[in-house]
């Protein structure tokens, strides 16, 4: 199972002024743990993402980040975890999953889910 950018929920700044995703992670109490820039050819048609690999409550978060337009939109790949029993596990995510940690706090903070056909509408086409 590979996550997928064009099946997965992205996250958009709902506001005018889109926020910094620096700043975004911050907020979320989140480390950057480690991360890779975007490749200069696209992995999508809608262009190319950065990874970023967080440490969120214990919890690594892989994230993906896109510039659209003037939006950063972000996907959450997945988050990997210990479970009570203390085996490691893991969380992927796609279109209609629940939203996770990293999720709920941008729900919470103004971000919207959608496709990424609908992000690059959203954001490019405004």
């Amino acid at each position: 199972m590979q996550w997928d950018p064009l099946r997965a929920d992205w996250y958009v700044p709902s506001g005018r002024t889109p926020p910094d995703v620096m700043q975004v992670f911050i907020d979320a109490r989140a480390e950057i743990f480690w991360h890779r820039e975007a490749p200069d050819d696209p992995q999508t048609p809608y262009g190319a993402y950065a990874t970023y690999c967080l440490l969120m409550l214990e919890r690594e978060v892989r994230v993906s980040v896109m510039k659209l337009g003037e939006c950063h939109c972000m996907s959450i790949q997945v988050e990997y975890f210990v479970d009570e029993r203390g085996n490691s596990d893991f969380d992927m995510y796609s279109i209609g999953s629940p939203p996770g940690l990293l999720g709920r706090h941008l729900l919470s903070h103004g971000f919207s889910r959608m496709s990424l056909a609908d992000a690059s509408r959203h954001c490019v086409d405004g």
